[in-house]
């Protein structure tokens, strides 16, 4: 009878310890950053890329963690395999020896952010070497403009520094999303003065999408990347991620 109990007590701490690690594997952490409207690291939930990406895991049986950092560190992280990947991210080539993107989540237009008293236009890259443009280190923002280094770029360590530069005339221009610098200008306490002072350069840069990248060097990657994309199209398909997104108040705004 002894040793039954023995037997029953040592299965039961057995499953246990098994149901825990499969919990485990079922948890994915994502460096990500404060880009709010998208993302917002003290309510995770009711800021709409994050609440779109919680849902789609949970659809496949997944819990999701963010870590929060500059954007720099939130990179190099991911690139080592530190957390299982980088989120949200614009696709770019230059990220695939490193990671595998998810299928795209919706997203604002790139653009470039001015003085309304300014008066820029351009056809072409070229046309905008007299500037002095704002960008974020460690940004991907479009090919053509990456690529570009005869043009004047002075880098911050993120978007509401460049938004600040611009609005005391320090910057010409600004590399943003246009949802978070019209964020950024409604509700920082250095920008709300200025709200009326600055637009968007037309043609935008880019109309982007937004992606997940699972890092390479995580674990058993490949699976949480199919995990995150069944349950994306899961909740795109049953009308979930329609209504995270008219519950933010971004419908319409989001490509």
């Amino acid at each position: 009878m002894k040793n039954k109990s023995t037997i029953t007590l040592f299965c039961t701490a057995f499953l246990a310890i098994a149901s825990a690690l499969h919990a485990q594997d079922k948890t994915v952490t994502l460096s990500s950053l404060e880009w709010q409207p998208y993302v917002d690291p003290a309510a995770p939930s009711k800021s709409v890329i994050t609440a779109v990406a919680e849902a789609a895991f949970k659809k496949s049986g997944y819990t999701v963690k963010f870590d929060f950092s500059p954007w720099e560190r939130a990179v190099k992280q991911a690139t080592e395999g530190v957390t299982d990947g980088l989120f949200p991210e614009y696709p770019d080539a230059s990220r695939d020896t490193d990671f595998v993107a998810s299928e795209s989540l919706p997203c604002g237009s790139l653009a470039l952010a001015k003085l309304k008293t300014k008066s820029v236009s351009f056809a072409k890259m070229e046309d905008l070497k007299s500037y002095t443009i704002g960008v974020v280190r460690g940004y991907v923002n479009t090919k053509d403009f990456d690529a570009a280094s005869y043009l004047k770029k002075e880098e911050e360590a993120d978007d509401v520094s460049n938004m600040r530069k611009l609005v005391r005339e320090r910057l010409d221009l600004v590399v943003v999303d246009a949802l978070v610098g019209d964020y950024l200008m409604a509700n920082d306490a250095d920008l709300k003065a200025s709200k009326d002072k600055v637009d968007y350069v037309q043609p935008v840069l880019e109309e982007k999408v937004l992606v997940v990248y699972f890092s390479k060097k995580a674990k058993d990657y490949q699976a949480k990347l199919q995990a995150f994309n069944d349950g994306l199209k899961a909740i795109k398909a049953d009308g979930t991620m329609d209504k995270i997104i008219e519950a933010s108040g971004l419908k319409g705004k989001l490509k």
